[in-house]
């Protein structure tokens, strides 16, 4: 009667005077509440549940452990209970142990699998061979895993993922749906995120929205994200394989199934409440789940079997389902009820949180040494597949000689057993850095004795990747037959004799770009200089200082010397140098040495750092001064003539409740390394470079050094590599880069391609973020900026304003209560290697992305014995250049030069833009590149180019999801962490913050299934849009066929694919037959290659873009839904109760939608009350 009373006291209305018989007026009270009930009744449910495993390739076990005790069972298991039923459904993700298990399957099991999954039974999602963490995973790895799965599914299953899988990384990248928006995937699953974010997400229906990650990409680059309400796990009470803490689950039977599916229904309905269309994703899963499918199919069958035997009963209707099901599901709903998605923009879910005080931005650093050998290992695998390709490349054209032994040159080159196996299961050096990607590996986040595992195999792919870059140079240095006997670059260049001998130094630069980099090696020979064929460059020597104890000092008995020249190397080039021993030199100089002490030692020489005066380093751009606690005091820019208060030091936070996921420092950091009488410093002068060396202690180096090259801008930095360990467990060792710039609150790091602003407020722990790469703050009333380029990823957060602080390595004496069940004890040092720049922030935005690159994959280096200089030259060829002399444009990165495997001719070319659209320098804008103008007349021609998506599945249109404008998706604001507490943000458990993802979940149930529908649509999304202007029309499943004299055109940050090859040309094919041929002539002395002429001009800006507009088939007119008609057939003078009583009920019925959606019960009966009112006045009206 309260709702009544509300709507109805204080009328003028008066409806016994209506004119309407008491029939009429019975009957429309009727229709009205007809209209009522039918329009208040919850919305019916379509319920998809989706079976699925997590399978971690590594983390309380080794992946090996995991295959063998779980997984393979799982599969076999799944298998057979798919085939009993075929409305059962399965979805898995990481091809890392499918392939495994499908090596091990006869044809008939492998048959019954391909069936499954051609008619849509089963569906790979993800499909990468991991699902890879978000944070520390290099753009770089994340493409090669997520091809090399895609690869592996198209390949034996003719197939592509159509739905991205990322339900366990610890925080979601932007870099994520930029990436996947290139691969194909047509929309998103994700869960973790900051749990106050889930709860805000659920109150306001928008844990499904549209992604647009990058501000440079265009609309057709967003991705549909759908959040998961509750973790991954099944509803809790529906999993028959718990063996955790709680009570074993009660299997179904008919006395139990109508209550256990009355309550998955009120569970999931609650659940649906955060999503805007009736469809509802249910995870139904967990860690290693379905080892005994049986039991849960069995179970759940006789659940949904009740829900879709009484779904008019229960207003709902549940299936078993797929992630594609789902969305087509919910696209079509999309378009017919015209519903628009919020927009979120421009920013990532970092950091993640699961309660308050519990952030894990930990794990951005933990087992440091490990991130740091990964990407040093991708750094030289890129370098074995391009030099690979190339040496490949020509032995292939030379199979119709019959005079060349081409078989021979191919077991020679290892072409299928080391950098792209196809013959030993998981053992290729390619997968073995996948693995490592995954969400427990990179993290640091397994226990010790898996993390052991991951470095073996990280050691392995290392030797495969060395052994193919040593045997693919060779090849490409043959000349008349004869191949240089080359070897891996040794920690020491040894002279055993004092003949007059030389060791070639062959440096390979995998990058698209000329380089002029200081190379560095170390000695035992005492007269050195290094030669570039016959001309000697200049060269700096400087004696190995090693440490004695708590002491600093020469080793002269040791006779090791470090000498270093500068390396000029074309792009995708080779150059050979030589170092000589007692050669008479002209240009190698002697470094001058002094070695400075804090605290007098009893019988030293060395000086004391309080000559201020004498601490300090310099080169053409930069004088770099030292405090007295040794460390950076001042940089003063000499082209710019300004002085800037730089200061670097070391400090250590304490916990006692961090572990390898949760930062929780007890405090703010100390400075560490106090003990003056442990600080020495070794300084060295001369021509190349002039560099501090800092000792702190046993194991603590710092080297920061200036470089003098011959006024290459890219050198215009300071270089300070740390070789660091924290000092004891429970310890997080972070470097702070202190200024005076006024930079406010904001700082910025990457996530790989972008840059994305952060803010610097709030308490340690929640303030820090992933650091790719770099990391830089800005002073806008100066417009300086100061930037940290980094080789290996970290955290990052700014300290206080003008102070970017990097952590370098921590070590946890105790678990965080993650699932790790095991301390994070790291005692590995790690080396860090930090580019510094501080000048006006239009410079190094010009030149910072192609820096960070060089600094990212260095020149990597090959010896051989010691030889004759003469004899060498005369052999062998010392030079390989294929590209014209300028190389690729400056704005555009070479992401893969390799074989797209084995045994195929094909070869995958990844071009790349590497600067932003909000960069203001020129080379920001889109680029016109010419890709067979790239390569020298006289070398390779591109033999026939098609356009892929960036995982070399064929590209496809996608559908453009409806967006509300006006409607946003919040990122983490100050608002949202102190609104008051949501309970629906909880992850995990009922007990917040509590990792069980054994036992841990909320809600779900499931329905009958209903029959598939969309077919039609999914074809159309398969179907090509119109060729691009310029283009041949595509082919079939959507291939780009490009004609070699096109440009193709590259946008900023865009990654374009193409599939190719190389062939020689026409005097490069005769010279390759003599370059692979013995003579029985003289052999001609070798000489440098004739550099080439320079090529036509290249465009360096692209039109606007011009991109078509997916038409995403939207709905015309939210107006058209549900309306409803005002004829009542009453004349048009008479006042018509039925339209009033229809007024006003439709009024109550948006109130209590709109306002009051918990109370829907209430409404009902106030509205039926309503009636029974208004039937009483009319009965009493009539009586009268």
């Amino acid at each position: 009667m309260e709702y009544a009373d509300m709507y109805l006291s204080g009328s003028s209305v008066n409806f016994a005077h209506s004119g309407m018989r008491e029939a009429t007026w019975l009957k429309s009270s009727l229709i009205l509440c007809l209209l009522l009930s039918t329009t208040i009744a919850e919305e019916r449910l379509d319920i998809h549940i989706i079976p699925h495993s997590h399978c971690d390739p590594g983390w309380l076990k080794s992946f090996d452990g995991y295959y063998q005790e779980s997984v393979k069972h799982i599969l076999n298991n799944v298998l057979d209970t798919l085939s009993r039923d075929s409305s059962r459904t399965f979805n898995w993700a990481e091809i890392s142990f499918f392939n495994m298990w499908w090596q091990e399957q006869s044809e008939e099991r492998r048959s019954q699998w391909k069936r499954m999954v051609q008619s849509k039974q089963i569906e790979f999602i993800g499909g990468g061979y991991v699902q890879n963490d978000e944070a520390g995973s290099s753009l770089d790895i994340v493409i090669n895993q997520v091809s090399d799965g895609h690869e592996w599914i198209q390949k034996n299953f003719g197939t592509r993922p159509r739905i991205a899988w990322q339900i366990d990384p610890f925080g979601h990248s932007s870099l994520t749906p930029s990436l996947f928006s290139q691969m194909g995937y047509e929309a998103m699953v994700i869960n973790r995120i900051h749990h106050r974010l889930k709860g805000d997400y659920k109150s306001k229906k928008q844990m499904e929205f549209v992604w647009k990650a990058s501000p440079s990409l265009g609309e057709e680059h967003s991705m549909f994200t759908h959040v998961l309400h509750t973790h991954y796990s099944a509803p809790d009470g529906f999993d028959w394989e718990n063996y955790g803490w709680e009570m074993p689950r009660q299997k179904i039977s008919d006395s139990n199934v109508e209550y256990k599916a009355r309550d998955l229904i009120n569970m999931l309905r609650a659940r649906s409440q955060s999503y805007k269309t009736k469809h509802l994703l249910v995870a139904w899963g967990d860690d290693f789940k379905f080892a005994n499918a049986q039991e849960q199919f069995s179970n759940m069958d006789q659940i949904l079997k009740y829900i879709n035997a009484n779904a008019d009963k229960l207003n709902a209707d549940i299936k078993y389902s797929t992630l594609s099901r789902y969305f087509d599901a919910v696209k079509e709903t999309t378009e017919k009820e015209k519903i628009k998605f919020p927009l979120y923009s421009e920013t990532d879910f970092f950091p993640y949180a699961d309660n308050d005080d519990s952030y894990w931005t930990g794990y951005y650093t933990s087992r440091a040494h490990s991130k740091s050998y990964h990407r040093r290992s991708i750094a030289l695998i890129r370098n074995a597949e391009t030099f690979y390709t190339m040496a490949r490349s020509e032995i292939d054209k030379l199979s119709d000689k019959p005079q060349i032994d081409v078989q021979e040159l191919q077991n020679d080159l290892v072409t299928a057993n080391y950098v792209r196996n196809t013959s030993e299961s998981n053992s290729d050096a390619s997968q073995d850095l996948d693995l490592f990607a995954h969400h427990d590996g990179i993290t640091g986040t397994a226990r010790s004795d898996v993390v052991r595992d991951y470095l073996e195999r990280m050691g392995r792919s290392q030797e495969k990747s060395k052994k193919v870059l040593k045997q693919s140079v060779e090849t490409l240095l043959t000349h008349q037959g004869q191949r240089p006997p080359l070897k891996d670059n040794p920690e020491l260049y040894e002279f055993s004799s004092a003949g007059e001998k030389c060791k070639p130094i062959v440096l390979t630069n995998s990058l698209g770009w000329n380089r002029i980099n200081t190379v560095c090696v170390v000695s035992d020979g005492q007269s050195l200089s290094v030669w570039n064929d016959n001309t000697e460059v200049p060269s700096q020597i400087s004696p190995v200082y090693l440490k004695d104890g708590d002491n600093v000092k020469e080793m002269p008995e040791l006779n090791r010397n470090e000498i270093c020249f500068e390396g000029d190397v074309s792009g995708l080039g080779i150059k050979t140098y030589f170092l000589c021993n007692n050669v008479k030199s002209e240009m190698s100089d002697v470094a001058t040495v002094e070695i400075f002490d804090k605290a007098k030692q009893p019988g030293s020489k060395n000086k004391m750092m309080d000559d201020k005066a004498e601490m300090k380093i310099d080169n053409e751009y930069f004088t770099v001064t030292f405090g007295d606690k040794g460390f950076i005091s001042g940089i003063v820019d000499k082209k710019s003539k300004k002085t800037y208060k730089v200061t670097t030091s070391y400090s250590e936070y304490q916990t006692n409740r961090g572990g390898a996921y949760i930062f929780i420092p007890s405090g703010d950091a100390q400075d560490v390394w106090n003990d003056m009488n442990q600080l020495h410093i070794f300084k060295a002068t001369g021509p190349i470079m002039e560099e501090a060396i800092l000792y702190f202690g046993r194991h603590n180096i710092i080297r920061v050094s200036l470089y003098n090259h011959r006024g290459t801008i890219n050198e215009r930095f300071i270089s300070v590599k740390q070789n660091v360990k924290s000092s004891q467990p429970n310890r997080e060792l972070v470097v702070r880069y202190s200024t005076e710039l006024k930079t406010g609150t904001t700082f910025f790091t990457d996530n790989g391609i972008e840059m994305l602003a952060r803010t610097g407020t709030g308490a340690t722990q929640t303030r820090y973020y992933p650091m790719q790469s770099t990391a830089f703050m800005q002073d806008s009333s100066t417009a300086v900026q100061f930037t940290v380029l980094s080789r290996t990823v970290s955290g990052c957060t700014m300290n206080k304003e003008g102070s970017l602080e990097v952590m370098l390595h921590r070590s946890c004496h105790q678990d965080d209560g993650r699932g790790l069940s095991e301390r994070m004890e790291d005692g590995a040092p790690v080396q860090n290697d930090h580019i510094l720049l501080l000048e006006d922030l239009s410079l190094t935005e010009m030149r910072r992305q192609q820096m960070q690159l060089n600094h990212e994959h260095p020149l990597q280096i090959l010896t051989s014995d010691p030889t004759e200089k003469e004899s060498f030259l005369s052999k062998y060829r010392t030079e390989y250049h294929p590209l014209v002399e300028e190389g690729f444009p400056n704005n555009v990165h070479v992401y893969s030069l390799k074989y797209r495997d084995a045994t195929s001719r094909e070869i995958v070319l990844r071009l790349g833009h590497i600067y932003e659209s909000s960069n203001a320098n020129e080379l920001a804008k889109s680029v016109n590149v010419d890709i067979q103008g790239l390569f020298r007349e006289d070398s390779w021609t591109i033999d026939g180019i098609t356009q892929k998506g960036l995982s070399l599945n064929e590209k496809v249109e996608k559908y453009v999801w409806p967006v509300d404008g006006t409607e946003k998706v919040s990122p983490l604001t100050d608002a949202i962490l102190s609104a008051k507490r949501i309970k629906s943000g909880k992850q995990n458990s009922d007990e917040e913050g509590v990792f069980l993802s054994q036992d841990a979940l909320e809600l779900a149930r499931k329905k009958k299934e209903q029959q598939e529908k969309l077919k039609h649509q999914q074809e159309a999304n398969q179907t090509p849009a119109a060729a691009e202007e310029g283009a041949t029309p595509r082919e079939g499943n959507g291939r780009i066929l490009l004609s070699v004299s096109d440009d193709v055109i590259i946008h900023p940050v865009e990654i374009n694919t193409y599939l190719t090859a190389l062939t020689p040309s026409a005097a490069f094919k005769q010279e390759l037959v003599e370059k692979f041929s013995s003579s029985s002539t003289p052999v001609r002395p070798n000489r440098p290659v004739a550099k080439p002429q320079a090529a036509e001009p290249r465009k360096q800006q692209a039109q606007d873009r011009d991109r078509p507009r997916v038409d995403g088939k939207r709905a015309n007119n939210v107006n058209d839904r549900g309306r409803l008609s005002g004829e009542s057939g009453v004349s048009g003078n008479e006042v018509s109760t039925l339209f009033i009583l229809t007024v006003v009920g439709v009024g109550l019925v948006l109130f209590s939608f709109l306002q009051l959606q918990r109370r829907r019960l209430r409404s009902y009966l106030a509205c039926k009350y309503l009636v029974k009112w208004l039937l009483i006045r009319k009965i009493e009206g009539a009586s009268q």
